[in-house]
């Protein structure tokens, strides 16, 4: 299993917690709780929790290629958002 995590600050980060997820949500099956949502794409799931100002990101897939197709496509959509156009998205990778 290959793992990886990030975050990203943002004062409207809330609102972009909920535009991420409502947008996952229209393409795949998006599970949402109390504590955080997880996206289940094809290739992996990202769990993507809210806390404050903070978006946080918990990355999961069977192999490293499939791992970074998952953050690659996290990461082009936080970039979307004009404020955060720019933002480099680090991932951190554990096994």
């Amino acid at each position: 299993m290959a793992i990886s995590k990030s975050q990203v600050r943002a004062d409207k980060a809330a609102r972009y917690f909920q535009t991420l997820c409502s947008h996952f949500a229209k393409k795949v099956a998006v599970d949402m709780t109390p504590h955080g949502n997880t996206v289940h794409f094809p290739t992996g799931t990202c769990r993507i929790e809210l806390d404050g100002t903070t978006i946080r990101f918990f990355c999961e897939a069977n192999d490293l290629t499939q791992l970074e197709m998952v953050e690659r496509i996290v990461a082009g959509h936080v970039t979307n958002f004009k404020d955060l156009r720019g933002t480099r998205v680090t991932w951190r990778r554990s096994e």
